[in-house]
């Protein structure tokens, strides 16, 4: 906090390597953003920030950095900090239109895959359709020509019995 509020750049950078707390609040809640904006060392703000600070972070009298450095009229951090801020916006709205396409796409593919399903059903009881239509006509033409000789033949399908007889029996079995 000392290092960032008395523009110590390097003190700073090495700080943050060696993990430092970031966003530690005293007991007023100033941050080292706030002390860095505080007294316009607008290097150490932009350092700050790119190492991930928050900015959104209020003190104890409800002020953030950028208000801060607003009232004291430091447009240099003033600058620094409505940068970020644009920047943070920006980087968020790619992102929710980067899901928002995502999503989109796949939802398109869901629909595809569904419409996909929905048609191979189609054609799956059409052809199931046809194939027992074409049973059943197979098994009216030898009921026609069957009895077309006299009625005497009979089923050499499955039970021997007169063709005229079974056949709606099989019909009705196929169908």
């Amino acid at each position: 906090m000392y290092a960032a509020g008395n523009g110590h750049e390097r003190v700073v950078d090495l700080l943050l390597r060696r993990g430092a707390e970031i966003n530690l609040q005293t007991s007023d809640g100033v941050t080292a953003l706030m002390g860095a904006a505080s007294r316009d060392h607008s290097a150490v703000v932009l350092r700050l920030l790119r190492a991930g600070a928050d900015a959104a972070l209020c003190s104890a009298s409800g002020r953030t950095a950028l208000q801060v450095a607003k009232e004291k009229g430091l447009a240099g951090c003033v600058g620094a900090l409505e940068e970020h801020a644009a920047a943070e916006a920006a980087a968020e709205a790619t992102a929710r239109e980067g899901e928002r396409a995502a999503a989109e796409a796949e939802a398109a593919r869901h629909a595809e895959a569904l419409l996909a399903e929905e048609e191979a059903e189609k054609e799956e009881r059409a052809m199931s359709n046809t194939g027992k239509k074409q049973k059943k006509q197979m098994w009216a033409q030898l009921c026609d020509a069957a009895t077309a000789d006299g009625g005497g033949a009979r089923c050499s399908h499955l039970c021997g019995r007169a063709i005229a007889c079974v056949c709606e029996a099989h019909i009705d079995r196929l169908g």
